[in-house]
């Protein structure tokens, strides 16, 4: 079942268009390998889309554009489907996002990420359920009474960036079952952690 899709933050959200089509053609390059993969999409059962995708506007800053939410079963995105995140108040679950649509539910936990890990510029949130599986007793994990866009799953998240030195650069979210979070560098380097877990996977399996 997918636990996704719905904003759980309280949002303050300036509807206006900011945000430049160059800013956005790396995060569809790197969208467009994961929508192949079927990492993100919609589940029509449930009719609400998955999978999430957001960089650094600024280096050195902590505002993001991260794709909106409810856009996982469109196959490119436009200027008018990011949005840009100005500010997350994680203790009271607040998003000030600005754009032609509102952040993703996962905005706090991209922000969170962003935060505390200086060097990091890139993090995607997919569904994947046999790699979710493969990793869950691999890497990081938060705990499974956790739920998605939460201020405990924040939480639960800078937990594991303060006092992990050794962070694999992957977070199963054992309570948002299929939910991996893969962070790095740039966006290129998100998408091979995530396609080097799951060439181990298919290996393991043989």
């Amino acid at each position: 079942m997918i636990d996704e899709g719905y904003i759980k933050y309280k949002i303050k959200w300036d509807k206006k268009q900011v945000i430049h089509f160059k800013e956005i053609e790396g995060l569809n390059k790197a969208r467009k390998v994961i929508y192949s993969q079927n990492w993100l999409g919609y589940c029509a059962k449930q009719k609400v889309g998955y999978g999430n995708i957001s960089c650094r506007r600024v280096l050195g800053q902590n505002q993001f554009i991260i794709s909106g939410t409810q856009t996982g079963n469109v196959k490119e995105l436009n200027e008018t489907e990011y949005s840009l995140v100005l500010t997350c108040k994680i203790n009271e679950n607040a998003v000030h996002c600005v754009g032609l649509t509102k952040a993703s539910s996962e905005a706090l936990t991209h922000s969170i990420i962003y935060q505390h890990k200086e060097k990091c510029n890139a993090v995607i949130h997919i569904h994947e359920k046999q790699l979710w599986e493969y990793l869950s007793d691999r890497v990081e994990t938060t705990p499974p009474n956790i739920s998605y866009g939460t201020v405990e799953m924040a939480k639960a998240i800078e937990y594991i960036l303060q006092n992990n030195d050794t962070a694999s650069g992957v977070i199963v979210m054992l309570g948002h079952e299929d939910g991996i979070l893969a962070y790095g560098e740039n966006l290129d380097q998100v998408i091979s952690i995530l396609e080097k877990h799951e060439s181990e996977r298919i290996l393991k399996k043989k």
